[in-house]
């Protein structure tokens, strides 16, 4: 073989090469095409889930919305009935105060009264009558405190 024959089975193998390579080069740019088309499919396909979702995200910041005035606002109720249960607590308690402690100590006062007479009368019956006549000796005070 001569070197012209070389020549011309290089030429067929670049020739070739070349043919599959542009043959390659349609598949990916078939696989390209269709894969867009694929896609778009796709996303017509999505879009109304997009869209519903969004839809469905947007009422539900409105509802969260809502919810936080809502709470807030009860919030400010509360601490509102709080302070006004607190103060009327406060007044009641005073009241209370004020109308039984006068009382409780006039009743304490009334007890230890009756409690002195009574150790009084103990102590002259108790005490020797020489005559048979009421022991004249004044009996020593028995002091209470007042708690």
């Amino acid at each position: 073989m001569h070197i012209g024959s070389y020549l011309l089975w290089s030429d067929v193998a670049q020739a070739v090469c070349a043919l599959v390579l542009l043959g390659v080069l349609a598949a990916v740019l078939f696989a390209v095409i269709k894969l867009t088309s694929f896609i778009a499919k796709m996303e017509t396909l999505m879009d109304p889930f997009a869209a519903r979702s969004q839809e469905m995200l947007e009422k539900v910041d409105q509802t969260i919305t809502s919810l936080e005035s809502k709470a807030e606002t009860m919030l400010d109720i509360s601490e509102q009935a709080v302070r006004s249960v607190a103060a009327k607590v406060d007044t009641t308690s005073s009241l209370v105060e004020g109308a039984v402690a006068g009382p409780a100590i006039s009743v304490r006062s009334v007890i230890v009264g009756i409690n002195r007479g009574l150790e009084t009368w103990r102590h002259f019956n108790a005490s020797p009558r020489a005559d048979g006549a009421a022991a004249s000796a004044a009996p020593e005070p028995v002091v209470e405190q007042i708690p």
